[in-house]
């Protein structure tokens, strides 16, 4: 390769990010490139770093700001995993929440970094049946999370839809009808990051396509303002000890608290945009999941030890402080249960105004 590769994929929370890239790093490992990978979200403590770290690649962090806001934060991130890693690809996920990628990050790539790095095609990832939700409803695009999920896909060069294991026939085509009449001349390709059906096409692709950010969105910063503020952000990172003597089975705790969420959000009637729970010891982890609040995944190895750290990661369309107040409750649950639970660290949070680095409001041609 003549220059390293940054490949940038967005997509609104839930999507399947993480997955992806978790596969393509591991599919460009097997074609002998070393390859880096950043993840990105308003707080510290992001349950996608330590579980991208625990698959052997080199992973860096930009936290407490989207890339856009902190462009310094994202190339500084860059630079060391091709300069200090050695890194020939490297992998980018923005926070799930932010939009306006290709004004903001892949322009202003192009303009002052694009003798230094190749900046692949922005790929924006969508799940197959939160898409058909949103497009079916017209008004949902309006504002809140619908008008950030709209213009994320109206910047994209690559459009993936993702979670095609979940799709009928009537539904794909469905979704085929609403995709001809709002990005008919988009490349559109359907993959399912889970089972890595289509993810090599789509690698491939991205890999020897030299045209990047051909779109730019046309976006109403106070509307996305608003739909951002509407969601609730929480991070924390406990030291979990069972008092009880005897082996503990954490992939049965790490299910019971994903129920526990399940259920006191359906009471309050939170949609949860995505929930990740992470139970590791030195060697070993339990990763638990919960996309819009449907089902629970549990992955990962089993262990038994009697101390364990978890990261929790909650983003809901909630107030924060009922998020803090629910999860409050489910610990003192867990408490009755005879484990003890201390805090690391904990924020929770809505998401300030976007102020990105810079924004450029015409495509910048690729070096």
């Amino acid at each position: 390769m003549e220059k390293p590769k940054l490949v940038i994929v967005g997509g609104f929370l839930g999507a399947g990010k993480t997955t992806l890239l978790s596969v393509a790093a591991k599919a460009l490992k097997l074609r002998n490139l070393k390859v880096g990978i950043i993840t990105n979200d308003q707080a510290t403590g992001l349950v996608d770093t330590h579980v991208l770290g625990v698959d052997g690649f080199d992973v860096e962090e930009v936290s407490g700001s989207c890339f856009c806001c902190d462009f310094t934060g994202f190339v500084r991130a860059i630079d060391t995993l091709i300069s200090s890693h050695q890194c020939e690809v490297v992998l980018a996920e923005p926070v799930g929440s932010c939009t306006d990628l290709s004004a903001t990050l892949v322009q202003p790539l192009k303009a002052y970094y694009g003798t230094y790095i190749d900046i692949a095609p922005l790929s924006v990832m969508a799940d197959a049946l939160k898409l058909q939700k949103y497009f079916n409803s017209y008004e949902s695009l309006l504002d809140g999370s619908g008008y950030i999920y709209l213009k994320q896909l109206e910047e994209a060069d690559y459009i993936l839809i993702n979670k095609t294991d979940l799709l009928s026939g009537a539904h794909m085509a469905n979704i085929n009808i609403l995709l001809h009449e709002r990005f008919k001349d988009y490349a559109v390709r359907w993959l399912c990051a889970k089972t890595e059906i289509g993810v090599e096409e789509w690698l491939k692709e991205v890999m020897t396509d030299k045209v990047s950010g051909k779109n730019l969105a046309q976006v109403d910063y106070d509307t996305y303002a608003v739909g951002e503020a509407q969601m609730g952000w929480y991070n924390a990172t406990l030291k979990i000890e069972h008092l009880k003597i005897g082996s503990i089975d954490w992939m049965a705790f790490n299910k019971d608290v994903l129920i526990l969420f399940q259920e006191l959000f359906g009471y309050e009637k939170v949609i949860v945009a995505h929930l990740k729970i992470l139970i590791k010891n030195a060697s070993s982890h339990v990763l638990g999941n919960i996309v819009d609040g449907n089902e629970i995944s549990l992955d990962g190895n089993n262990f038994y030890d009697r101390s364990v750290r978890m990261v929790l990661n909650i983003r809901a369309e909630a107030s924060h402080l009922l998020i803090c107040e629910l999860v409050d409750e489910i610990l003192n649950i867990m408490k009755e249960r005879e484990f003890t639970f201390e805090f690391i660290s904990k924020k929770h949070f809505a998401p300030s105004y976007p102020r990105p680095t810079y924004r450029h409001y015409e495509v910048f041609k690729n070096s």
